[in-house]
């Protein structure tokens, strides 16, 4: 039933590969380290994601979600809420921790 959470038992190798694959599908993904907490995490977003962000912005939603992934990585997404009243995507972040400097440095 977990299958699906199983990736690569090597979380470097894991990551690389994910990049990768985000890459491939035109997707801005950005690896960034919080040095003081020797935390980390993975942004990213497409470019249609992002335009929705920049134009609407002005109001989001972030949601976290756990047990995504078998390194316990959190699963942060945000949502804008756009001229029609829908809730859109317009990013995601992984992080290795939900401490306040390791969520902001993804924000």
């Amino acid at each position: 039933m977990e299958v699906h959470l199983v990736g690569n038992s090597d979380l470097k190798l894991d990551i690389s590969q994910s990049v990768s694959y985000l890459k491939e599908k035109e997707y801005q993904v950005e690896i960034y380290h919080v040095h003081q907490r020797s935390t980390k995490g993975i942004v990213f977003a497409h470019p249609e994601q992002l335009e929705k962000l920049e134009n609407h912005g002005w109001l989001t939603l972030i949601d976290s979600t756990h047990k995504t992934n078998r390194y316990d990585w959190r699963l942060f997404t945000l949502y804008v809420h756009d001229t029609y009243g829908c809730w859109n995507i317009g990013a995601h972040f992984f992080v290795s921790s939900e401490d306040s400097d390791t969520v902001a440095e993804a924000l």
